[in-house]
């Protein structure tokens, strides 16, 4: 079974934190320029600042 999706925006929340996108709403979400799609659908638009908001972990965590 897949996790569930979420994407994290370089934007802040009320708390600082990374801004968070979980289903259903990351469906319809759209928050040009960080995460848009395509003017087809058929890819998602994605761009980070590397001044945004950031987590504690290191940009490795996917990595084996």
């Amino acid at each position: 079974m897949s996790p569930p999706a979420v994407i994290q925006l370089p934007t802040p929340d009320s708390n600082g934190d990374p801004l968070e996108i979980k289903q259903p709403a990351l469906s319809t979400y759209s928050k040009a320029p960080w995460f848009t799609t395509a003017a087809s659908c058929s890819a998602i638009l994605t761009r980070a600042a590397v001044t945004g908001a950031a987590t504690a972990t290191p940009a490795t965590r996917g990595r084996n």
